[in-house]
């Protein structure tokens, strides 16, 4: 039964952002687009960070000191607003093509600690298929991450 916070579009999020990322890398290997291009500006690269960041900075209560609180991170006054603002000037760096890999490598941090604190005891506690429906635009990102910060920017 789904919950007046699970709409229609979450479970399409996941698959756009899945999808996008397998297109930036087609798009790249039949020469017809850049693919760092395509993976910074995918759901899942540049502009799905920075709504993310953007949501943490601007509802610090859900989404930021509490959760980070819930989740038992140390400090999180400090953690919440600096992850927010890490993702929000990650993701405009990678949607300007500005300093990639350093914003790759401060994304791939960044998803990391959220998938280390928040997927794996989803895994352990409820199972794999409930880990992997809330993990479903954490995989992407990090992989977008990783991807742009192997290949770099489009030259």
């Amino acid at each position: 039964m789904r919950t007046h916070t699970e709409g229609r579009h979450d479970g399409c999020w996941g698959r756009r952002a899945v999808i996008a990322a397998g297109a930036a890398w087609a798009a790249s290997l039949a020469g017809l687009q850049c693919a760092s291009h395509r993976a910074a500006h995918s759901p899942a690269g540049g502009r799905g960070v920075c709504v993310g960041g953007y949501r943490e900075v601007s509802f610090p209560l859900t989404l930021g000191v509490e959760r980070f609180t819930k989740i038992g991170l140390p400090v999180p006054e400090v953690l919440a607003p600096f992850a927010g603002v890490v993702e929000v000037v990650g993701g405009a760096l990678l949607l300007l093509g500005l300093l990639t890999r350093l914003a790759a490598v401060l994304l791939l941090v960044d998803m990391l600690v959220a998938i280390v604190t928040t997927k794996i005891p989803i895994l352990l506690h409820d199972g794999f298929w409930k880990m992997a429906h809330e993990a479903r635009t954490d995989w992407p990102m990090l992989l977008d991450a990783l991807f742009l910060l192997l290949v770099g920017a489009c030259v």
